[in-house]
């Protein structure tokens, strides 16, 4: 199989779903072109460097089922990995990787890597259905869980995705543990753009061909709230007021929103 050379980078702004008004709890898969798959950051070099640091101090953010080896072999050979295993794959590629097997009637994290986590941990995922894994998000079960093992189960083409949240730092690495009044208790509109940062997960879902896996990978962009273009803002605004209630309160929108309006408000107005 031949190596993948990586595609022209992307950016949290470029990304940003938003930016075409789609609902929070909406698919949003587009089809993918094999030239995209995976990103080729400027920064490529610092940020391989950052994961061989994670994963020297987490090597439980690499997990796998017994079974997993033919698997994370087929992903290895076409990123160019130097070795079959995860530990190669990790330290080569920008992305995070979840592999995914059917198993019965539903698709399970076969074997993962999550060096850059949005708050979770694959330690506690590993061998879970794709619906328990998404158990936290406020209606998933009722209203995706059913079209994403539709999509998984007949998977015949690359597709891709972003998701987004506000966080209170651009860090690649997101993993809270301070109640939201402490970690944006401190965000007014006049320090909104520098304290607070878009971060987008780029997702793509790719069926490998010799062990039939699905690769879901999950490419991580940040950008500060004062580097977004303007004509973002609108759209930026509109997402955080549409979005549903119980969704807002998993991502304690009230704890920063009033403070991104006066920003935005002061930023549209300059």
């Amino acid at each position: 199989m031949a190596r993948y050379t990586g595609a022209m980078p992307h950016s949290a702004a470029s990304l940003a779903p938003f930016r075409r008004h789609h609902a929070t709890l909406r698919l949003g898969l587009t089809r993918l072109d094999m030239a995209d798959w995976l990103d080729s950051a400027p920064d490529m070099a610092a940020r391989l460097a950052l994961r061989r640091a994670r994963l020297a101090r987490h090597p439980d953010a690499l997990q796998a089922l017994a079974h997993a080896g033919p698997a994370v072999a087929e992903f290895a050979a076409r990123v160019g990995a130097a070795a079959p295993t995860l530990e190669a794959i990790a330290t080569t590629i920008h992305e995070d990787v979840m592999l995914l097997e059917r198993h019965g009637e539903q698709h399970r994290l076969l074997a993962g890597i999550l060096l850059f986590p949005s708050d979770w941990r694959v330690a506690d995922m590993i061998g879970k259905p794709v619906a328990a894994i998404h158990a936290r998000v406020p209606g998933f079960g009722d209203r995706l869980a059913a079209p994403i093992e539709h999509i998984l189960g007949n998977l015949d083409q690359p597709l891709q995705r972003a998701n987004w949240a506000i966080t209170e730092t651009p860090d690649l690495v997101y993993a809270p543990d301070l109640a939201p009044a402490l970690r944006f208790g401190h965000i007014t509109p006049e320090n909104a753009g520098s304290a607070l940062a878009l971060r987008v997960e780029r997702q793509t879902l790719t069926r490998m061909p010799e062990t039939g896996s699905i690769a879901f990978t999950i490419g991580i962009h940040t950008a500060a709230l004062d580097s977004l273009p303007l004509d973002l803002l609108p759209a930026l605004l509109h997402a955080l007021g549409a979005m549903p209630a119980a969704e807002a309160a998993r991502r304690a929108v009230a704890a920063f929103a009033p403070a991104i309006r006066g920003w935005a408000a002061q930023r549209m107005n300059a």
